[in-house]
């Protein structure tokens, strides 16, 4: 074999070398270079505050307890017109503190409305003086001091309305009130004497009371789900609740004030 035919020989299998490597480096896939994100990293999603949401644009339900008194007295008329020359009594109620406490249930349609739901336990009563005359003077020994308590089981349902969300949610509510009576005891202090009887009078008294509460409060953030709040209300009893005798119309009133704790539980 000539040198020429040698060299012909050896220049083609090295062509040949090359262009197999070339097919296979072509084969093989082509890295991508790592590109660096220029985006700033998504901040991670805080956990949702319970307490934010109430009184948002989303319903909430909350519910608590609450304690307090209720500082009542009646209104009492008699249903007899008086006759002249006749002995007519007079009774002069004064305002009597009794225990108030219960729980609520809250539901919130808005961030401003909310329909409340209450059961609590209710000591009202009235202090009576009551005094006698003859032709306009007093008749000796007639007066006697008395003091009613009727303990009641009271169902009410407020409507709410609440304004702002700062650390301080003032509201005003009102709605009806339906009391149950659990017992009514009488103490009553003769004028001639200083120890005072104590009697059952829940014969003489309706087994149920009607009336209309409005009021208004203050709500403050005391926990991530929970406020302190404070209620001041009027009860404005619209049923006669005396049934004996019959001669005189006996209505709840009461000035209550509550204070109390409520958590939201969604």
């Amino acid at each position: 074999m000539t040198f020429q035919k040698t060299l012909i020989l050896v220049l083609s299998l090295f062509t040949f070398a090359a262009a197999d490597c070339h097919a296979q480096d072509a084969s093989r896939p082509v890295p991508r270079k790592r590109v660096k994100n220029s985006k700033p990293a998504i901040a991670e999603e805080q956990p949702e505050n319970k307490h934010e949401n109430r009184g948002q644009d989303v319903t909430a339900l909350n519910a608590g307890f609450q304690l307090g008194f209720n500082l009542g007295t009646a209104s009492i008329s008699s249903t007899v017109a008086p006759v002249s020359g006749t002995t007519i009594t007079t009774t002069d109620p004064s305002a009597h503190a009794g225990l108030m406490l219960g729980g609520n249930i809250e539901y919130g349609f808005t961030r401003m409305f909310f329909l409340q739901a209450e059961l609590n336990y209710v000591k009202k009563g009235v202090s009576i003086h009551t005094s006698a005359t003859n032709a306009g003077v007093a008749v000796t020994g007639s007066t006697t001091d008395e003091v009613d308590n009727l303990n009641y089981m009271a169902l009410t349902l407020l409507a709410k309305a609440k304004f702002g969300h700062g650390s301080l949610v003032p509201n005003v509510f009102l709605g009806p009130d339906l009391g149950f009576l659990l017992s009514a005891t009488r103490s009553l202090t003769p004028a001639s004497s200083t120890t005072a009887t104590d009697s059952d009078i829940k014969a003489n008294f309706s087994g149920a009371d009607f009336a209309f509460d409005f009021g208004a409060g203050l709500e403050y953030p005391l926990l991530e789900v929970a406020d302190i709040f404070l209620s001041m209300r009027y009860s404005l009893g619209l049923s006669n609740v005396q049934t004996q005798p019959t001669t005189a119309s006996w209505k709840t009133r009461g000035f209550q004030v509550l204070f109390g704790l409520e958590f939201a539980l969604f």
